[in-house]
């Protein structure tokens, strides 16, 4: 790895077949003044998600066939040298540049090693449980800005498809990082059901549970 470029803030956008929000979300991205080079992980691919990514100018790189959401996480970290590496989902529905700024800045200002974006699950129950919660998000986020550094403290045999959030989460939980949750007020994201259909949905997101559960028990039974 070529020498770390400490001023820079790469934003990393693992996509698979998000040709229905990809746009949004780049979009999102190049507002934030922070962000010094964006790049898009096309990860196998077989709608426009390259091609839509490709005309609104921003650096794609083609994985020819689907390897999963860690890989692609990880191939877009070899083709930089920032030292602060937001990776973004990229089928997030309104995400703004202030969002993400919020995220980076809690790095570049020293108040966290890891911060992690988390989406608002209060909006599915209801108005009136609004003021019952303050906050009821996903612990599996998967926008996250982190240092280089600590990035790379993440085995790469726990970079693979849906297992890396848990595998970070456990890693920060057992080596003390410094973790600050951004919530993403007014975001949601585009469910695999509506992505994919039904039936295809419903089996991608059986297999995505089913990976987030076995990394959960074998992290816990040998250290990472």
């Amino acid at each position: 790895m070529p020498y770390k470029e400490e001023s820079r803030v790469a934003a990393i956008i693992p996509a698979f077949n998000e040709e229905k929000t990809v746009a949004q979300v780049i979009e999102a991205v190049k507002s934030c003044s922070l962000i010094s080079e964006i790049i898009v992980v096309n990860d196998g691919s077989d709608d426009k998600t390259g091609a839509i990514a490709q005309a609104m100018g921003v650096r794609v790189i083609r994985q020819p066939k689907n390897l999963g959401k860690g890989q692609a996480m990880q191939t877009g970290s070899t083709e930089t040298t920032a030292s602060i590496l937001i990776f973004i989902d990229a089928d997030l529905i309104g995400l703004k540049a202030y969002h993400l700024d919020r995220m980076i800045n809690a790095i570049k200002e020293g108040n966290a090693d890891m911060s992690i974006g988390a989406i608002d699950r209060r909006r599915r129950l209801g108005f009136i449980f609004m003021h019952f919660f303050n906050h009821t998000y996903s612990p599996l986020a998967g926008t996250r800005a982190i240092k280089r550094d600590f990035w790379e403290k993440v085995p790469s045999e726990y970079k693979k498809k849906f297992q890396v959030e848990s595998a970070i989460s456990y890693l920060a939980k057992k080596q003390f990082w410094r973790v600050k949750i951004i919530l993403l007020d007014q975001v949601t994201h585009l469910v695999k059901e509506k992505k994919q259909g039904l039936a295809l949905g419903f089996i991608r997101r059986i297999k995505m549970f089913s990976q987030i559960l076995w990394i959960n028990i074998f992290i816990r039974f040998f250290d990472v």
